[in-house]
Protein backbone atom coordinates (compact mmCIF):
# COMPACT_ATOMS: atom_id res chain seq x y z
CA UNK A 1 0.00 0.00 0.00
CA UNK A 2 3.23 2.34 0.14
CA UNK A 3 3.61 2.06 -3.25
CA UNK A 4 -0.12 2.71 -3.96
CA UNK A 5 0.02 6.23 -1.71
CA UNK A 6 3.54 7.51 -3.50
CA UNK A 7 2.14 7.10 -6.37
CA UNK A 8 -0.99 8.74 -5.48
CA UNK A 9 0.63 12.07 -4.33
CA UNK A 10 3.02 11.79 -7.00
CA UNK A 11 0.19 11.92 -9.40
CA UNK A 12 -1.72 14.47 -7.71
CA UNK A 13 1.39 16.96 -7.91
CA UNK A 14 1.42 15.83 -11.60
CA UNK A 15 -1.84 17.33 -11.97
CA UNK A 16 -1.41 20.57 -10.27
CA UNK A 17 2.10 21.37 -12.28
CA UNK A 18 -0.45 20.58 -15.17
CA UNK A 19 -2.65 23.20 -13.91
CA UNK A 20 -0.31 25.63 -13.64
CA UNK A 21 0.90 24.92 -17.19
CA UNK A 22 -2.83 25.81 -18.35
CA UNK A 23 -2.95 28.71 -16.28
CA UNK A 24 -0.01 29.80 -18.11
CA UNK A 25 -1.71 29.28 -21.26
CA UNK A 26 -5.20 30.45 -20.74
CA UNK A 27 -3.25 34.35 -19.44
CA UNK A 28 -1.82 34.20 -22.71
CA UNK A 29 -5.16 33.75 -24.30
CA UNK A 30 -6.71 36.42 -22.19
CA UNK A 31 -4.15 38.72 -23.44
CA UNK A 32 -4.73 37.93 -26.84
CA UNK A 33 -8.51 38.95 -26.29
CA UNK A 34 -8.21 41.72 -24.05
CA UNK A 35 -9.03 44.53 -27.00
CA UNK A 36 -12.51 42.41 -27.84
CA UNK A 37 -13.38 42.18 -23.91
CA UNK A 38 -12.91 44.96 -22.54
CA UNK A 39 -15.03 48.17 -22.71
CA UNK A 40 -13.19 50.53 -25.87
CA UNK A 41 -14.66 53.95 -23.58
CA UNK A 42 -12.52 52.51 -20.67
CA UNK A 43 -9.49 51.41 -22.59
CA UNK A 44 -9.31 55.46 -24.33
CA UNK A 45 -9.98 56.97 -21.59
CA UNK A 46 -6.85 57.78 -19.00
CA UNK A 47 -9.62 59.31 -16.48
CA UNK A 48 -11.02 56.55 -15.58
CA UNK A 49 -11.84 55.54 -12.04
CA UNK A 50 -10.03 51.61 -13.53
CA UNK A 51 -5.95 51.64 -14.34
CA UNK A 52 -5.13 49.90 -17.09
CA UNK A 53 -3.33 47.08 -14.98
CA UNK A 54 -6.63 47.04 -12.73
CA UNK A 55 -8.86 46.48 -15.49
CA UNK A 56 -6.86 43.87 -17.07
CA UNK A 57 -6.31 41.92 -13.66
CA UNK A 58 -10.23 42.12 -13.08
CA UNK A 59 -10.82 40.81 -16.64
CA UNK A 60 -8.43 38.58 -16.19
CA UNK A 61 -10.58 37.07 -13.28
CA UNK A 62 -14.04 37.41 -15.11
CA UNK A 63 -12.54 35.47 -18.38
CA UNK A 64 -10.50 32.80 -16.02
CA UNK A 65 -14.05 32.21 -14.01
CA UNK A 66 -16.24 31.96 -17.06
CA UNK A 67 -13.46 29.38 -18.71
CA UNK A 68 -13.52 27.09 -15.53
CA UNK A 69 -17.19 27.29 -15.18
CA UNK A 70 -17.33 26.56 -19.02
CA UNK A 71 -14.82 23.56 -18.35
CA UNK A 72 -15.99 22.26 -15.45
CA UNK A 73 -19.71 21.77 -17.22
CA UNK A 74 -18.06 20.10 -19.77
CA UNK A 75 -16.14 17.93 -17.55
CA UNK A 76 -18.84 16.91 -15.77
CA UNK A 77 -20.36 15.89 -18.69
CA UNK A 78 -17.65 14.13 -19.41
CA UNK A 79 -17.21 12.12 -16.23
CA UNK A 80 -20.69 11.05 -16.18
CA UNK A 81 -20.13 9.35 -20.07
CA UNK A 82 -16.82 7.98 -19.88
CA UNK A 83 -16.01 4.27 -18.98
CA UNK A 84 -12.95 4.83 -17.00
CA UNK A 85 -12.80 1.02 -18.00
CA UNK A 86 -12.09 -0.84 -14.04
CA UNK A 87 -15.26 -3.19 -14.19
CA UNK A 88 -16.61 -2.30 -10.30
CA UNK A 89 -16.96 -6.11 -9.77
CA UNK A 90 -13.50 -6.21 -9.41
CA UNK A 91 -13.25 -3.65 -6.52
CA UNK A 92 -16.16 -5.52 -4.28
CA UNK A 93 -15.88 -9.06 -5.51
CA UNK A 94 -13.68 -10.86 -3.36
CA UNK A 95 -10.11 -10.65 -4.53
CA UNK A 96 -10.75 -9.82 -7.83
CA UNK A 97 -11.44 -13.78 -9.23
CA UNK A 98 -13.69 -13.81 -11.97
CA UNK A 99 -16.68 -16.19 -11.04
CA UNK A 100 -17.52 -18.63 -13.39
CA UNK A 101 -17.94 -22.57 -13.50
CA UNK A 102 -15.83 -23.33 -16.32
CA UNK A 103 -12.48 -21.82 -17.76
CA UNK A 104 -13.40 -19.87 -20.90
CA UNK A 105 -11.85 -20.62 -24.08
CA UNK A 106 -11.33 -17.28 -25.48
CA UNK A 107 -8.84 -15.79 -27.72
CA UNK A 108 -7.89 -11.89 -26.38
CA UNK A 109 -6.72 -9.64 -28.29
CA UNK A 110 -4.95 -6.47 -26.42
CA UNK A 111 -4.54 -3.59 -28.61
CA UNK A 112 -4.65 -5.18 -31.90
CA UNK A 113 -2.21 -8.30 -30.38
CA UNK A 114 -3.19 -12.02 -29.50
CA UNK A 115 -2.46 -12.35 -25.99
CA UNK A 116 -0.50 -15.54 -25.09
CA UNK A 117 -0.98 -16.72 -21.67
CA UNK A 118 1.85 -18.81 -21.06
CA UNK A 119 0.99 -21.31 -19.65
CA UNK A 120 -2.29 -19.46 -17.16
CA UNK A 121 -5.94 -19.76 -17.36
CA UNK A 122 -7.98 -17.41 -19.14
CA UNK A 123 -9.54 -16.12 -16.63
CA UNK A 124 -6.12 -15.15 -14.91
CA UNK A 125 -5.27 -13.71 -18.29
CA UNK A 126 -8.43 -11.15 -17.95
CA UNK A 127 -8.53 -10.37 -14.30
CA UNK A 128 -4.93 -9.31 -14.90
CA UNK A 129 -5.56 -7.20 -17.89
CA UNK A 130 -8.72 -6.07 -17.89
CA UNK A 131 -8.45 -3.33 -15.54
CA UNK A 132 -6.10 -0.94 -17.60
CA UNK A 133 -8.25 -1.60 -21.03
CA UNK A 134 -11.87 -1.26 -22.24
CA UNK A 135 -13.51 -4.20 -23.46
CA UNK A 136 -15.43 -5.38 -25.95
CA UNK A 137 -16.72 -8.89 -26.18
CA UNK A 138 -18.18 -10.85 -29.07
CA UNK A 139 -18.84 -14.65 -28.19
CA UNK A 140 -15.32 -16.42 -27.61
CA UNK A 141 -13.32 -13.21 -29.20
CA UNK A 142 -12.87 -10.37 -26.39
CA UNK A 143 -11.27 -7.12 -27.52
CA UNK A 144 -8.88 -4.99 -25.32
CA UNK A 145 -7.96 -1.55 -26.37
CA UNK A 146 -7.61 1.97 -24.74
CA UNK A 147 -9.61 4.99 -24.46
CA UNK A 148 -6.71 7.19 -26.18
CA UNK A 149 -7.81 10.32 -24.33
CA UNK A 150 -6.28 13.34 -25.36
CA UNK A 151 -8.01 16.30 -23.59
CA UNK A 152 -5.87 18.99 -21.84
CA UNK A 153 -7.40 17.96 -18.96
CA UNK A 154 -5.76 15.74 -16.67
CA UNK A 155 -7.60 13.50 -15.01
CA UNK A 156 -6.76 11.19 -11.78
CA UNK A 157 -9.14 7.72 -10.81
CA UNK A 158 -8.02 6.43 -7.79
CA UNK A 159 -10.17 3.00 -6.42
CA UNK A 160 -9.37 1.90 -3.02
CA UNK A 161 -10.43 -1.77 -1.39
CA UNK A 162 -10.58 -3.06 1.36
CA UNK A 163 -11.69 -6.22 2.75
CA UNK A 164 -11.69 -9.07 5.55
CA UNK A 165 -8.94 -11.95 5.00
CA UNK A 166 -6.54 -8.58 5.11
CA UNK A 167 -7.41 -8.14 1.50
CA UNK A 168 -6.34 -4.97 0.53
CA UNK A 169 -6.15 -3.23 -3.03
CA UNK A 170 -5.79 -0.12 -5.05
CA UNK A 171 -5.99 0.91 -8.89
CA UNK A 172 -5.08 4.63 -10.02
CA UNK A 173 -5.33 5.77 -13.69
CA UNK A 174 -3.78 8.79 -14.91
CA UNK A 175 -4.78 10.68 -17.73
CA UNK A 176 -3.84 13.65 -19.88
CA UNK A 177 -3.50 15.11 -23.22
CA UNK A 178 -0.73 17.79 -24.48
CA UNK A 179 1.45 16.22 -21.94
CA UNK A 180 4.89 18.69 -20.54
CA UNK A 181 2.69 20.96 -22.74
CA UNK A 182 3.49 19.26 -26.20
CA UNK A 183 0.67 19.60 -28.71
CA UNK A 184 -1.12 16.15 -29.82
CA UNK A 185 1.67 14.14 -26.65
CA UNK A 186 -1.15 12.41 -24.55
CA UNK A 187 -1.09 9.71 -21.94
CA UNK A 188 -2.44 6.97 -20.13
CA UNK A 189 -1.27 5.29 -17.53
CA UNK A 190 -2.05 2.91 -14.42
CA UNK A 191 -1.16 0.88 -11.84
CA UNK A 192 -3.08 -1.72 -9.87
CA UNK A 193 -2.06 -3.76 -6.79
CA UNK A 194 -3.66 -6.16 -4.36
CA UNK A 195 -2.45 -8.36 -1.40
CA UNK A 196 -4.62 -10.86 0.58
CA UNK A 197 -5.67 -14.94 1.19
CA UNK A 198 -7.54 -17.12 -0.94
CA UNK A 199 -8.21 -20.07 -0.73
CA UNK A 200 -5.50 -20.09 2.41
CA UNK A 201 -3.01 -18.51 -0.48
CA UNK A 202 -1.57 -15.03 0.43
CA UNK A 203 -1.13 -13.36 -2.78
CA UNK A 204 -0.06 -10.13 -3.68
CA UNK A 205 0.00 -8.01 -7.12
CA UNK A 206 1.75 -5.26 -8.80
CA UNK A 207 1.00 -4.25 -12.20
CA UNK A 208 1.90 -1.10 -13.89
CA UNK A 209 0.27 0.05 -17.44
CA UNK A 210 1.28 3.11 -19.66
CA UNK A 211 -0.09 4.22 -22.99
CA UNK A 212 1.93 7.25 -24.74
CA UNK A 213 0.40 8.69 -28.06
CA UNK A 214 1.28 11.03 -30.90
CA UNK A 215 -2.28 12.08 -33.24
CA UNK A 216 -1.16 14.06 -36.22
CA UNK A 217 -2.62 14.81 -39.77
CA UNK A 218 -0.25 12.29 -40.91
CA UNK A 219 -0.83 9.34 -38.63
CA UNK A 220 -0.65 7.88 -34.61
CA UNK A 221 2.18 7.01 -33.09
CA UNK A 222 1.66 4.32 -29.84
CA UNK A 223 3.86 2.97 -27.17
CA UNK A 224 2.31 0.66 -25.20
CA UNK A 225 4.29 -0.69 -21.86
CA UNK A 226 2.70 -3.57 -19.47
CA UNK A 227 4.91 -4.97 -16.52
CA UNK A 228 3.00 -7.69 -14.40
CA UNK A 229 4.34 -9.12 -11.44
CA UNK A 230 2.22 -11.13 -9.21
CA UNK A 231 1.26 -14.48 -6.95
CA UNK A 232 -1.96 -16.18 -6.72
CA UNK A 233 -3.74 -19.54 -6.15
CA UNK A 234 -1.99 -22.05 -8.34
CA UNK A 235 -5.33 -23.51 -9.26
CA UNK A 236 -5.57 -20.91 -11.86
CA UNK A 237 -2.53 -21.74 -13.87
CA UNK A 238 -2.20 -25.15 -16.13
CA UNK A 239 1.44 -25.70 -15.80
CA UNK A 240 2.33 -24.41 -12.57
CA UNK A 241 4.66 -26.35 -10.42
CA UNK A 242 3.60 -25.26 -6.66
CA UNK A 243 0.84 -27.05 -4.86
CA UNK A 244 0.10 -23.39 -3.44
CA UNK A 245 1.43 -20.28 -5.33
CA UNK A 246 2.51 -19.52 -8.96
CA UNK A 247 4.42 -16.56 -9.90
CA UNK A 248 3.82 -14.20 -12.91
CA UNK A 249 6.49 -12.20 -14.57
CA UNK A 250 5.87 -10.17 -17.81
CA UNK A 251 7.64 -7.23 -19.14
CA UNK A 252 6.40 -6.07 -22.47
CA UNK A 253 6.63 -3.07 -25.27
CA UNK A 254 4.82 -2.64 -28.08
CA UNK A 255 5.02 0.66 -30.80
CA UNK A 256 2.11 0.40 -33.26
CA UNK A 257 1.95 3.13 -36.25
CA UNK A 258 -1.32 3.98 -37.31
CA UNK A 259 -2.54 5.58 -40.39
CA UNK A 260 -5.76 5.86 -42.76
CA UNK A 261 -4.16 3.73 -44.88
CA UNK A 262 -2.86 0.76 -42.89
CA UNK A 263 -1.56 -0.06 -39.27
CA UNK A 264 1.48 -1.67 -38.28
CA UNK A 265 2.94 -2.75 -35.10
CA UNK A 266 5.69 -4.98 -32.74
CA UNK A 267 5.91 -6.02 -30.02
CA UNK A 268 8.25 -8.01 -27.23
CA UNK A 269 7.38 -10.08 -24.79
CA UNK A 270 8.95 -11.93 -21.46
CA UNK A 271 6.82 -13.24 -19.29
CA UNK A 272 8.08 -16.17 -16.86
CA UNK A 273 5.63 -18.41 -15.11
CA UNK A 274 6.75 -20.22 -12.15
CA UNK A 275 10.33 -21.59 -13.66
CA UNK A 276 9.04 -21.94 -16.87
CA UNK A 277 10.55 -18.47 -18.94
CA UNK A 278 8.98 -17.42 -22.28
CA UNK A 279 10.69 -14.97 -24.89
CA UNK A 280 9.09 -13.69 -27.97
CA UNK A 281 7.77 -11.22 -30.90
CA UNK A 282 5.14 -10.30 -32.68
CA UNK A 283 4.44 -8.56 -35.83
CA UNK A 284 1.37 -6.77 -36.60
CA UNK A 285 -0.22 -5.68 -39.85
CA UNK A 286 -3.85 -4.55 -40.06
CA UNK A 287 -6.16 -2.90 -42.35
CA UNK A 288 -9.37 -1.29 -41.88
CA UNK A 289 -12.30 0.12 -44.56
CA UNK A 290 -15.51 1.35 -42.89
CA UNK A 291 -18.15 3.45 -44.12
CA UNK A 292 -21.58 4.31 -42.94
CA UNK A 293 -23.11 1.17 -42.75
CA UNK A 294 -20.32 -1.41 -43.57
CA UNK A 295 -16.69 -2.07 -41.53
CA UNK A 296 -14.42 -5.21 -42.56
CA UNK A 297 -10.69 -5.03 -40.98
CA UNK A 298 -7.98 -7.72 -42.08
CA UNK A 299 -4.88 -8.70 -39.47
CA UNK A 300 -1.99 -10.72 -40.33
CA UNK A 301 0.18 -11.51 -36.94
CA UNK A 302 3.73 -13.39 -36.96
CA UNK A 303 4.97 -14.84 -33.82
CA UNK A 304 8.53 -15.71 -34.06
CA UNK A 305 11.43 -16.59 -30.65
CA UNK A 306 10.03 -19.61 -27.98
CA UNK A 307 6.28 -19.11 -29.97
CA UNK A 308 6.61 -19.60 -34.47
CA UNK A 309 3.72 -19.45 -36.19
CA UNK A 310 1.18 -17.33 -37.86
CA UNK A 311 -2.38 -15.74 -37.82
CA UNK A 312 -5.07 -14.11 -39.91
CA UNK A 313 -7.96 -12.17 -38.20
CA UNK A 314 -11.09 -11.54 -40.20
CA UNK A 315 -13.96 -9.24 -38.79
CA UNK A 316 -16.99 -8.05 -40.78
CA UNK A 317 -20.08 -5.75 -39.94
CA UNK A 318 -22.92 -4.76 -42.45
CA UNK A 319 -25.77 -3.35 -42.04
CA UNK A 320 -28.88 -2.67 -44.55
CA UNK A 321 -32.32 -2.24 -44.65
CA UNK A 322 -33.66 -4.83 -41.39
CA UNK A 323 -30.50 -7.08 -41.46
CA UNK A 324 -27.18 -6.92 -39.70
CA UNK A 325 -24.04 -9.06 -41.10
CA UNK A 326 -21.56 -10.17 -38.74
CA UNK A 327 -18.98 -12.68 -39.59
CA UNK A 328 -15.63 -13.53 -37.57
CA UNK A 329 -12.66 -15.52 -38.69
CA UNK A 330 -9.62 -16.27 -36.73
CA UNK A 331 -7.07 -18.76 -38.23
CA UNK A 332 -3.67 -20.16 -37.20
CA UNK A 333 -0.83 -22.06 -38.77
CA UNK A 334 -0.65 -24.33 -36.03
CA UNK A 335 -3.90 -25.88 -37.05
CA UNK A 336 -6.26 -23.77 -34.58
CA UNK A 337 -9.19 -21.77 -36.16
CA UNK A 338 -12.10 -19.84 -35.07
CA UNK A 339 -15.41 -18.85 -37.46
CA UNK A 340 -18.43 -17.09 -36.13
CA UNK A 341 -21.37 -15.51 -38.33
CA UNK A 342 -24.49 -13.86 -37.51
CA UNK A 343 -27.11 -12.18 -39.42
CA UNK A 344 -29.96 -10.42 -37.40
CA UNK A 345 -33.28 -9.36 -38.42
CA UNK A 346 -34.56 -6.71 -36.20
CA UNK A 347 -37.67 -4.04 -35.99
CA UNK A 348 -37.92 -1.07 -33.75
CA UNK A 349 -38.33 -3.78 -30.60
CA UNK A 350 -38.54 -7.01 -31.77
CA UNK A 351 -35.11 -8.81 -32.95
CA UNK A 352 -34.67 -12.19 -34.64
CA UNK A 353 -31.41 -13.65 -35.66
CA UNK A 354 -28.87 -16.90 -36.02
CA UNK A 355 -25.55 -17.95 -35.31
CA UNK A 356 -23.47 -20.41 -36.48
CA UNK A 357 -19.68 -21.11 -34.48
CA UNK A 358 -17.33 -23.20 -35.68
CA UNK A 359 -14.00 -23.17 -33.26
CA UNK A 360 -10.92 -25.85 -33.02
CA UNK A 361 -9.19 -23.59 -30.63
CA UNK A 362 -8.28 -25.31 -26.83
CA UNK A 363 -11.85 -27.24 -26.97
CA UNK A 364 -13.36 -27.90 -30.15
CA UNK A 365 -16.67 -27.66 -30.86
CA UNK A 366 -19.44 -26.50 -32.93
CA UNK A 367 -22.09 -24.23 -32.22
CA UNK A 368 -25.89 -23.31 -33.90
CA UNK A 369 -27.67 -20.71 -32.50
CA UNK A 370 -31.34 -18.94 -32.79
CA UNK A 371 -32.30 -15.87 -31.19
CA UNK A 372 -35.21 -14.01 -30.29
CA UNK A 373 -36.00 -11.42 -28.02
CA UNK A 374 -38.09 -8.20 -27.15
CA UNK A 375 -36.53 -4.68 -26.15
CA UNK A 376 -38.41 -2.14 -24.76
CA UNK A 377 -37.95 0.79 -22.28
CA UNK A 378 -39.27 -1.19 -18.88
CA UNK A 379 -38.35 -4.57 -20.32
CA UNK A 380 -36.30 -6.66 -22.35
CA UNK A 381 -36.06 -10.42 -23.18
CA UNK A 382 -33.99 -12.59 -25.14
CA UNK A 383 -33.94 -16.34 -25.60
CA UNK A 384 -31.16 -18.30 -27.80
CA UNK A 385 -32.05 -21.74 -28.62
CA UNK A 386 -29.24 -23.96 -29.49
CA UNK A 387 -27.16 -27.32 -30.05
CA UNK A 388 -23.22 -27.66 -29.21
CA UNK A 389 -20.90 -30.48 -30.27
CA UNK A 390 -17.56 -30.69 -28.60
CA UNK A 391 -15.20 -33.67 -29.22
CA UNK A 392 -17.81 -36.88 -28.74
CA UNK A 393 -20.21 -34.75 -26.94
CA UNK A 394 -23.61 -32.91 -28.30
CA UNK A 395 -26.19 -31.66 -26.60
CA UNK A 396 -28.98 -29.41 -26.61
CA UNK A 397 -29.28 -25.82 -24.72
CA UNK A 398 -31.48 -22.77 -23.94
CA UNK A 399 -30.31 -19.41 -22.78
CA UNK A 400 -33.07 -16.92 -21.34
CA UNK A 401 -32.24 -13.87 -20.24
CA UNK A 402 -34.69 -10.70 -19.01
CA UNK A 403 -34.46 -7.54 -17.51
CA UNK A 404 -37.21 -5.54 -15.55
CA UNK A 405 -37.12 -2.26 -15.31
CA UNK A 406 -40.27 -0.73 -12.67
CA UNK A 407 -39.59 2.85 -12.51
CA UNK A 408 -41.44 5.03 -9.24
CA UNK A 409 -42.23 8.56 -8.01
CA UNK A 410 -38.95 8.01 -5.32
CA UNK A 411 -36.87 4.81 -6.66
CA UNK A 412 -36.15 3.28 -9.47
CA UNK A 413 -36.45 -0.83 -9.16
CA UNK A 414 -34.73 -3.82 -11.58
CA UNK A 415 -34.84 -7.10 -11.71
CA UNK A 416 -32.13 -9.30 -14.09
CA UNK A 417 -31.88 -12.99 -14.57
CA UNK A 418 -29.96 -14.73 -16.83
CA UNK A 419 -30.32 -18.93 -16.81
CA UNK A 420 -28.75 -21.60 -19.07
CA UNK A 421 -30.24 -24.94 -19.51
CA UNK A 422 -28.29 -28.06 -20.98
CA UNK A 423 -29.67 -31.26 -22.15
CA UNK A 424 -27.44 -34.35 -21.62
CA UNK A 425 -24.41 -32.01 -21.05
CA UNK A 426 -20.95 -33.65 -20.43
CA UNK A 427 -19.87 -34.07 -16.62
CA UNK A 428 -18.30 -30.80 -16.07
CA UNK A 429 -20.94 -28.72 -17.30
CA UNK A 430 -22.97 -27.68 -15.49
CA UNK A 431 -26.79 -28.63 -16.33
CA UNK A 432 -28.33 -25.25 -15.10
CA UNK A 433 -26.25 -21.96 -14.81
CA UNK A 434 -28.79 -18.99 -13.21
CA UNK A 435 -27.51 -15.84 -12.47
CA UNK A 436 -30.07 -13.05 -11.19
CA UNK A 437 -29.81 -9.65 -9.35
CA UNK A 438 -32.64 -7.51 -7.73
CA UNK A 439 -31.64 -3.30 -7.21
CA UNK A 440 -33.22 -0.85 -6.38
CA UNK A 441 -31.99 2.87 -7.76
CA UNK A 442 -32.46 6.23 -5.36
CA UNK A 443 -32.44 9.25 -7.29
CA UNK A 444 -30.41 12.43 -5.03
CA UNK A 445 -30.27 15.51 -5.80
CA UNK A 446 -26.97 17.13 -7.62
CA UNK A 447 -26.84 13.92 -9.68
CA UNK A 448 -26.11 11.61 -6.71
CA UNK A 449 -27.57 8.01 -6.14
CA UNK A 450 -27.99 4.90 -3.89
CA UNK A 451 -28.03 1.48 -5.37
CA UNK A 452 -28.39 -1.31 -3.17
CA UNK A 453 -29.43 -4.76 -4.41
CA UNK A 454 -28.79 -8.50 -4.16
CA UNK A 455 -27.56 -10.99 -6.22
CA UNK A 456 -27.91 -14.78 -6.47
CA UNK A 457 -25.72 -17.01 -8.34
CA UNK A 458 -26.69 -20.74 -8.46
CA UNK A 459 -24.64 -23.49 -10.21
CA UNK A 460 -27.13 -27.43 -10.60
CA UNK A 461 -25.50 -30.78 -11.27
CA UNK A 462 -21.88 -29.51 -11.89
CA UNK A 463 -19.75 -33.27 -11.42
CA UNK A 464 -16.73 -32.97 -10.39
CA UNK A 465 -14.50 -36.58 -9.80
CA UNK A 466 -16.96 -38.58 -8.64
CA UNK A 467 -19.06 -35.73 -6.54
CA UNK A 468 -21.62 -33.88 -8.12
CA UNK A 469 -21.87 -30.17 -6.94
CA UNK A 470 -24.77 -27.98 -6.86
CA UNK A 471 -23.58 -24.15 -5.47
CA UNK A 472 -25.61 -21.18 -4.51
CA UNK A 473 -24.22 -18.30 -3.77
CA UNK A 474 -25.74 -14.68 -2.02
CA UNK A 475 -23.86 -11.52 -2.08
CA UNK A 476 -25.36 -8.16 -1.12
CA UNK A 477 -23.94 -4.88 -2.61
CA UNK A 478 -24.50 -0.99 -1.99
CA UNK A 479 -22.92 1.82 -3.84
CA UNK A 480 -23.40 5.81 -2.51
CA UNK A 481 -22.35 8.65 -5.60
CA UNK A 482 -21.80 11.15 -3.50
CA UNK A 483 -20.92 13.47 -6.13
CA UNK A 484 -20.14 12.27 -9.75
CA UNK A 485 -16.43 12.43 -8.54
CA UNK A 486 -16.84 10.69 -5.35
CA UNK A 487 -18.02 7.27 -4.33
CA UNK A 488 -18.48 4.34 -1.99
CA UNK A 489 -18.99 0.90 -2.52
CA UNK A 490 -19.25 -2.21 -0.04
CA UNK A 491 -20.79 -6.29 -0.17
CA UNK A 492 -20.91 -9.04 1.41
CA UNK A 493 -20.05 -11.98 -0.31
CA UNK A 494 -21.49 -15.50 0.21
CA UNK A 495 -24.19 -13.81 2.80
CA UNK A 496 -25.51 -16.46 4.15
CA UNK A 497 -22.51 -18.74 4.81
CA UNK A 498 -22.96 -21.12 2.00
CA UNK A 499 -20.71 -24.90 2.43
CA UNK A 500 -19.82 -23.97 -1.15
CA UNK A 501 -19.31 -20.80 -3.13
CA UNK A 502 -19.45 -20.64 -7.07
CA UNK A 503 -16.10 -20.15 -7.35
CA UNK A 504 -14.03 -23.22 -7.65
CA UNK A 505 -16.73 -25.18 -6.17
CA UNK A 506 -14.56 -25.48 -3.05
CA UNK A 507 -15.27 -25.05 0.60
CA UNK A 508 -14.55 -21.15 1.43
CA UNK A 509 -14.82 -20.05 5.16
CA UNK A 510 -17.51 -17.73 6.09
CA UNK A 511 -18.67 -14.73 4.71
CA UNK A 512 -16.68 -11.89 3.78
CA UNK A 513 -17.09 -8.34 3.82
CA UNK A 514 -15.48 -6.06 1.03
CA UNK A 515 -15.95 -1.77 0.48
CA UNK A 516 -14.05 0.54 -1.35
CA UNK A 517 -14.00 4.28 -2.36
CA UNK A 518 -13.83 5.87 -5.96
CA UNK A 519 -12.56 9.32 -6.34
CA UNK A 520 -11.98 11.72 -9.90
CA UNK A 521 -9.32 14.37 -9.84
CA UNK A 522 -10.00 16.85 -12.42
CA UNK A 523 -7.78 20.09 -13.16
Amino acid sequence: MKKILVLMIALICLNLTALETEDLFLQQNINDTLALSAPLDVLQDSTAILNSEELLELTMIDSTNNYRKKLKTEMDSFISEIDFSVPISYFYNENFHIKTAIEPDIIIIKNGFTLLGSGLKNSVLLQTHLPFYKAKAKRDLIFLDNSNYNLVVPITVTYLGLGDQEMNRGFISYKKGNLFNITDFNIETSYLGHAGNWFNVNEKSSNFDIHLFYAKSFGELHFYSTKINQNFSSLRSTISTSDTICDDNLFENSVIFKNKFIDLGYKRSQAEVDTIRYDFEQYYLSKTITSEKNFFQASLEHFTGDYDFSSIRLLHHSEFALFRISNNGFYRTNAKHYLTSEITAGLKHLFISGEYINSNNKNKYKKYIGKIGTNFDLIKVGLNLGKQIQYLDEWCFSELSTSITIPTHFTDYMIENKTAYLIDAPDKYPNIKSNTKAQMHFDLDHQNFIDIGLSHIYCGNYKKAANTYNASNFDLFLKVQITPYFELYANIVNLFDNNDMFEQMNSVPGRHLNYGVKWIFVN
